[in-house]
């Protein structure tokens, strides 16, 4: 079979699509000798020209890496994936087709194929070979969102592998001497890139210096200065908006993460960058990232520090930001305060509602004990109490004629209960519950319930 799908695969690529999905399907259930076959003819398959054979051949690499991850559920993968024969050949072709490919769907792929490897390969051997994966991310990680996303999920575990031999390690280790030298010597080779001849590099850079600062600074403290330097200067040379913006995000960074006291060096030479990059690039994005830098700044320090940095012709530029951020700040606390009071008035509710409740036993006790005092004081000997069938009400059957005024003095009587019962409702409820629908609905229901059944039923 697999000299088959080689033959097809080189001669007319569309003819082996459904064989290397067949192959891809079996990868779950080869024994360790045939995927070592397989891993073999399928590194070999990297190198045809064809991109839908790639993207085949991509995915089902993809898909034994991934089992290997599993080693309990594929313990033949695992071991395949374990030999060094089978990492060093994959690698030599991913290198070559780093250099040919930029097509943005098999460079997804080939990243996570890379991922894969970082996750499984022992810790030395990803030291002999992380330049070529660090350049390879800088490289492409423009080209599309799964790229970036990529991109960003592969560096994590590139750091954590290197630096805690721990790809998986989710609660970092607290800062030792050998872990802070990994982590600069890993950040450096990183920044290596700010010195790229294009200006998608330089931003990647950037960018990934921005991502893994994030979660990582504390690990190369003593370096970070040196490195926000050398992006910050980014700003005062004629580079692209990309750049300008990939920095912008950066400094963001630093000013949400970093200690405010290793920024405020920075701040009177940061300012005037900025400020020189927005009028540059006059742009509303761009005039709108400054002051997002700006009110994070107040925050962190204060107007009177920040304006005092800001060039005489920009000082109208902080004062109106000055002015949004009291602006939100009230908003905020009103806001606030609306939901404390919302929240006061459900519990409120939701208590009186309780009191209120009409499946309450000693509630139902005393309904049924007030229906009957009601139908006994309306009945004399020759009357009889039946239920109707139908309704399930109370009927009561007289064989005499009642005066009308004997009816009238009975409705009397039920409309005086009603009036007490909703009187002693009412004085259960707050003052400023009391007009609510919520709870004249109450009311009405747990009248209807205890009178009006019984009126109906004696008329």
């Amino acid at each position: 079979m697999i000299k088959i799908v080689k033959a097809e695969a080189q001669n007319n690529g569309q003819e082996a699509y459904p064989l290397l999905e067949m192959t891809k399907a079996m990868i779950d259930h080869l024994s360790v000798k045939s995927l070592d076959t397989f891993s073999n003819f399928m590194v070999n398959l990297l190198a045809v020209s064809n991109v839908g054979v790639q993207k085949k051949v991509f995915k089902c690499f993809n898909r034994l890496l991934k089992n290997a991850r599993s080693p309990t559920e594929f313990p033949a993968c695992k071991e395949v994936v374990d030999n060094l024969n089978f990492l060093n050949p994959i690698m030599a072709q991913l290198r070559a087709h780093q250099e040919k490919v930029k097509e943005s769907n098999l460079v997804h792929l080939r990243l996570k194929a890379i991922h894969h490897i970082v996750f499984l390969a022992p810790q030395d051997w990803i030291i002999e070979h992380h330049k070529f994966i660090i350049s390879d991310i800088v490289t492409v990680m423009h080209l599309s969102k799964k790229c970036t996303d990529e991109s960003f999920a592969l560096a994590t575990t590139l750091f954590k592998k290197l630096v805690f031999n721990a790809p998986s390690l989710t609660k970092y280790p607290p800062v030792k001497k050998p872990l802070e030298s990994a982590g600069t010597k890993f950040i450096t080779e990183v920044g290596a890139g700010l010195g790229g001849h294009h200006d998608d590099t330089i931003s990647n850079t950037v960018r990934l210096l921005t991502h893994i600062s994030y979660d990582f600074s504390a690990y190369f403290e003593e370096s970070f200065p040196s490195m926000a330097d050398a992006v910050f200067t980014l700003l005062d040379l004629d580079l692209s908006r990309r750049i300008g913006h990939a920095v912008m995000d950066f400094v963001k960074m630093c000013i949400s993460n970093m200690n405010a006291d290793t920024l405020r060096p920075f701040l009177p030479k940061l300012i005037k960058q900025l400020i020189y990059f927005q009028q540059k690039h006059s742009s509303g994005n761009t005039l709108q990232r400054l002051k997002i830098i700006l009110e994070r700044m107040i925050r962190l320090y204060s107007f009177k520090e920040v304006i005092n940095y800001m060039p005489l012709e920009h000082h109208k530029l902080v004062k109106h930001v000055r002015i949004s951020l009291k602006r939100q700040a009230k908003k905020d606390k009103a806001k606030a305060k609306r939901a404390k009071e919302e929240a006061k008035r459900v519990t409120t509710i939701s208590l009186s509602s309780q009191a209120l409740d009409l499946n309450d036993p000693a509630l139902a006790a005393k309904s049924k004990m007030s229906t009957n005092e009601h139908v006994d004081s309306s009945m004399n000997d020759d009357d009889m109490i039946t239920t109707d069938e139908k309704t399930g009400k109370i009927v009561i059957k007289m064989n005499r004629k009642r005066k009308r005024s004997d009816i009238e003095e009975i409705q009397d009587d039920y409309n005086v209960e009603e009036h007490r019962e909703r009187q002693h409702a009412e004085n259960m409820i707050p003052d400023h519950l009391k007009n609510t629908s919520f709870i004249n609905e109450t009311i009405q229901l747990r009248m209807m319930n205890m009178i009006l059944p019984i009126t109906h039923n004696i008329i």
